[in-house]
């Protein structure tokens, strides 16, 4: 992204502010490749009379199935979550701030410029934290990473056997390959993000501070860095079924 803010807004969006956004637009672009990747195999895939795939149908049927209730579940908390569930409460703050302002009325939530500075590049932060794109949480944000990658290999495959340029012998044996290499990295993922919630103890702080509904005069508090974690592992595996299904 090459933007320079105006000087008045310096201040606020500083170059490591600009690389921050740089790197959450970057994983949500790769995301919403993946996304239309699979748009794609519906359409690859859906006429019946001449299937595509004949000898392995139902294990292309499966993995598309799951392929696409990972990106979909993985697209919802990115968006929900990680970015609205901490940018809208960020903006209710805000706000809050402008309109005590009118009223003249002190407000400690951000009592400078360089406070609200500094609770900007928290959010960046916990935006980051919660999409695991930390520079400290490398290992395990390359293995969700290397899960989508898969998705696009799976993409390119079908697309290849769908133009003729692959045989379905050829295509079969990729099909398992990329299906093994998936699940292993799935419940690698997964593993992780359990043991990140039973050691934070996540799933009880985050019921307390989620588990209600939100009100005018109690608004809900930022989903967080490291607290929304707890989400996306709902969102994947409610039932240990990557672990189960290798």
């Amino acid at each position: 992204m090459d933007y320079k803010p105006p000087t008045a807004l310096e201040v606020l969006i500083t170059p490591d502010i600009l690389s921050k956004y740089q790197r959450i637009f970057t994983f949500v672009l790769r995301l919403m490749r993946v996304e239309h990747a699979v748009i794609s195999l519906f359409r690859m895939t859906r006429i019946t009379a001449q299937p595509l795939f004949p000898t392995s149908r139902k294990a292309l049927l499966h993995f598309r199935f799951v392929a696409q209730s990972f990106v979909s579940n993985l697209s919802a908390y990115v968006f929900d979550t990680a970015i609205s569930g901490n940018f809208d409460s960020f903006l209710t703050r805000l706000s809050m701030h402008g309109k005590n302002e009118e009223d003249n009325e002190i407000n400690s939530s951000f009592p400078d410029v360089f406070a609200l500075a500094k609770s900007h590049s928290v959010l960046l932060d916990d935006i980051l934290t919660a999409c695991l794109l930390r520079s400290g949480q490398r290992t395990v944000g390359e293995v969700l990473r290397n899960a989508l990658d898969l998705i696009l290999e799976f993409t390119v495959v079908v697309g290849q056997l769908h133009c003729r340029r692959l045989a379905e012998y050829e295509a079969a044996t990729l099909l398992v390959d990329i299906s093994k290499k998936f699940f292993s990295r799935m419940a690698m993922l997964t593993k992780v993000l359990r043991g990140l919630a039973d050691k934070n103890d996540l799933s009880e702080r985050t019921l307390l501070l989620h588990g209600s509904l939100p009100t005018v005069e109690t608004p809900h508090k930022p989903t967080g860095g490291a607290d929304a974690l707890y989400h996306l592992l709902i969102r994947l595996d409610l039932g240990e079924y990557w672990m189960t299904s290798r």
